[in-house]
């Protein structure tokens, strides 16, 4: 079995070695779906819709894409440092950008509005950033793990 996790996708496919000089022949086609990293990365967007609003990130992108990117890149290098290890909150940094441009259409802090929505598992920072405790962040990767599971059993179900 070989699985091919990727950023957009995760593929899954079953090979067998049919001779000693490695020959291979393939048992089952890929298969898999939408379920790679990019899908986490969509669980933090909606995340951030619920917290302050989805028009609003909706503005955000489309008036600041830079700063929607550096936003993303920020995330991206806390989820590379997630691990379901790992036991201590992780901190994404706001960009001065969403942080300014909250402030002019909402009038109001954004820090206030992350630690007024009322889920525990999000907290506004010190110096600009939110924090995600570790469940919250988890959940963030439940969805396409479960996916990803799902194919797998699938898999070996049929190889059985």
């Amino acid at each position: 079995m070989v699985v091919d996790c990727g950023g957009g996708t995760v593929d899954i496919t079953v090979h067998e070695i049919t001779n000693k000089e490695g020959q291979l022949k393939e048992l089952f086609k890929a298969t898999g779906g939408p379920y790679g990293s990019t899908s986490v990365d969509e669980a933090f967007e909606e995340l951030l819709s619920d917290v302050l609003g989805q028009e609003l990130l909706l503005q955000f992108k489309k008036k600041r894409p830079m700063g929607y990117i550096d936003l993303m890149i920020a995330f991206e290098s806390r989820k590379r440092s997630c691990s379901p290890y790992k036991m201590t909150p992780l901190n994404v940094a706001v960009p001065f950008s969403l942080i300014d441009f909250y402030k002019r259409q909402k009038g109001k802090d954004i820090g206030s509005a992350v630690n007024k929505f009322g889920h525990r598992g999000i907290s506004w920072a010190s110096h600009g950033m939110i924090r995600l405790d570790v469940k919250t962040m988890r959940q963030l990767f439940q969805a396409p793990i479960e996916k990803i599971k799902e194919v797998r059993r699938f898999m070996i179900y049929f190889f059985t």
